[in-house]
């Protein structure tokens, strides 16, 4: 019975499942070049070096959330407006670069006092970081154009062009025997030949149909995207903060092996999330047509997340040292017992995504209230606890663990009024 109401359910969504698969094969390409960028750094660098790229790496990826929201502004706007390229070009192309300057030097005029925070040598790593954000932000717009155009091939493809540039950069940098900020120069350069990627790819696009359009459709978007930027920011903050304390609380030799093990771990968090990007948008669906999400699809989604969660945790349990030496190296071995740990720790995260993107998914916007304070304990829980790789593991998982709860308890509430 319960596969009848999903066969239902799907039979009207063929084109979307087709482009739904396009995206998972696009999003594991992506996400197996990310993995290879990572576990070659942390075979090839010293312990110490990889902690604090990846301290680095955390902090953009939390900026990133403004490339983020701007991509979804791009995409409402276009789907909204029938002579769309006008708003988008004269007026969005404008303000995407106003702030992603903005940030830039934002970041670079904080530089020293991040740098300090983050117990580094010098802040010109934060300085590459910036170039990044700046790029990024840049592409958010381009990649929004695309989105909006159903041009999924350029989309993902501008994605997989910076990845696998990013993973050549690590390379190089490692045969020329350099140190991690010209790796972070690198990720930069990587992102910089994205954005250009993305322009060619856009601009035929953005120049059709050029009218009059309506501007005035930006202020109205206010009240929907200020409550998507702060649930992306801390869905981003939620789920990096805890490197950034490693490091700033710890030293870069804890960082890194902490890292490291994040790094393994989040393979687990890398496929739930994927499975949770296809169930979102049947869940919106369904929450805007019966008013509440079908039950058979939150059953598959959990059924799926169970699975995935089930089949990589027997492995971290019982094979932790094979696998920490095959993807790492030997020098991360002595900790691999800790593998299982962050395991769980992923397991808690995509929990805690799945409900709150389902939150999202009912206009639930008090959703941000119950992540920040998950935020908040990981925050100040980390200075109460003795700095150790188990003690900041148990701290997010416990925290998201918890922060999930009390998503399905205003879940269960709703359903109950």
């Amino acid at each position: 019975y319960m596969f009848d109401n999903i066969k239902t359910f799907l039979q009207p969504n063929q084109k979307f499942i087709g482009n739904s698969v396009i995206a998972l094969l696009a999003t594991a390409l992506i996400g197996l070049f990310n993995f290879a960028f990572h576990f070659y750094t942390a075979r090839k660098f010293s312990v110490t070096e990889y902690g604090e790229l990846q301290s680095l790496l955390a902090l953009l990826t939390i900026f990133l959330v403004f490339a983020t929201t701007i991509n979804y502004i791009v995409i409402r706007v276009a789907t909204t407006q029938e002579q769309h390229n006008t708003v988008v070009t004269r007026l969005l192309g404008r303000k995407t670069y106003l702030w992603s300057v903005v940030l830039a030097l934002v970041l670079v005029l904080l530089s020293p006092l991040i740098a300090q925070y983050l117990q580094l040598q010098s802040p010109v790593g934060v300085w590459w970081v910036a170039i990044a954000v700046l790029f990024s932000t840049a592409t958010g717009f381009y990649s929004g154009v695309l989105q909006s155009a159903r041009r999924f091939g350029s989309f993902y493809g501008v994605q997989i062009v910076s990845v696998s540039l990013k993973l050549i950069a690590a390379v190089v940098v490692v045969w020329a025997t350099l140190n991690t900020e010209w790796l972070l120069l690198g990720v930069a350069l990587a992102g910089g030949i994205g954005w250009l990627v993305a322009v060619i790819l856009s601009q035929k696009l953005i120049r059709s149909n050029i009218g009059q359009g309506e501007t005035s459709v930006l202020p109205n978007l206010q009240t929907v995207v200020w409550p998507i930027f702060i649930f992306s920011a801390l869905l981003a903050v939620v789920s990096n903060i805890d490197i950034v304390m490693v490091k700033h609380l710890a030293t870069s030799q804890l960082a890194g092996s902490y890292g490291a093990l994040k790094v393994i771990a989040s393979t687990v968090l890398v496929i739930n999330t994927a499975v949770i990007s296809v169930v979102v948008p049947y869940a919106v669906a369904s929450a805007h047509q019966e008013g509440k999400i079908n039950r058979s699809l939150l059953a598959m989604a959990y059924g799926l997340l169970g699975l995935v969660s089930v089949v990589f945790l027997v492995a971290f349990y019982f094979f932790a040292a094979p696998t920490v030496a095959l993807l790492l190296g030997e020098k991360y071995v002595l900790i691999s017992g800790w593998l299982w740990l962050f395991g769980l720790m992923s397991v808690a995260l995509s929990l805690l995504m799945l409900e709150a993107n389902l939150a999202y998914a009912r206009h639930r916007f008090t959703v941000n209230y119950i992540l920040l304070a998950v935020v908040v304990v990981i925050l100040l829980g980390s200075y109460f606890i003795s700095p150790s790789i188990p003690n900041f593991a148990w701290l997010v998982l416990i925290s998201s663990f918890v922060g999930y709860l009390c998503l399905c308890v205003d879940s269960y509430l709703i359903y109950k009024t």
